[in-house]
């Protein structure tokens, strides 16, 4: 991985979020968003098996220290999209959470077959989460497979473009049917919001 993309990743530990559900876990992110259909302009992106959750616990790093909060969902407007595979939970000012990616329209574009991508994600040793972040290529963009290491936690990590562009284009769903050939596979948010 280039230097200056391993640059990013480091300064971008505090704006991915590890979040439990009992005993399992996966990655969530923070995001700027100012997109036209959404109703709120921060939120917490991750995966929609929260809907029938009252609340979460999540975890990520400020002033590289690890914090754990409960996000009450009872009272945040949340954007649910593709057949609730994917969640936008609001976040308030109060939430005190400083580091965020920002989806912007301008940078998703219908092409990006064959680019490099780096994932940010959390990963679990001894029920304690850790950051950590791969890098792959992206395959067929369309359907938005992609060849990159993830780790057991890595659900509903950003998926950001490579080579120094660094803008947010995925998030990670997991393995292509269960195949042992590395390739993942994802949402392409260029399709997920052009349709909305």
């Amino acid at each position: 991985m280039p230097e200056n993309d391993k640059n990013f990743c480091i300064k971008s530990q505090g704006s991915i979020c590890c979040i439990k559900n009992n005993e399992d876990y996966q990655t969530g992110f923070f995001c700027k968003v100012n997109y036209k259909s959404i109703p709120f302009k921060r939120a917490l992106i991750t995966l929609g098996i929260w809907l029938s959750k009252k609340s979460i616990i999540i975890y990520y790093l400020k002033n590289n220290k690890l914090i754990d909060k409960t996000i009450n969902l009872d009272n945040r407007k949340k954007f649910i999209t593709q057949k609730d595979t994917i969640i936008f939970i609001e976040l308030f000012e109060n939430d005190d959470i400083e580091n965020f990616f920002e989806l912007d329209e301008n940078n998703l574009k219908e092409k990006y077959e064959s680019n490099d991508i780096i994932l940010l994600q959390y990963g679990i040793d001894n029920s304690s989460p850790y950051f950590s972040f791969s890098s792959g290529k992206i395959i067929q963009y369309e359907s938005f497979l992609y060849k990159t290491p993830t780790l057991m936690g890595a659900l509903g990590s950003p998926i950001i473009l490579g080579n120094n562009n660094h803008y947010l284009i995925g998030i990670h769903l997991g393995k292509k049917n269960n195949n042992k050939s590395n390739i993942k596979n994802g949402v392409n948010l260029y399709s997920l919001l052009k349709d909305i």
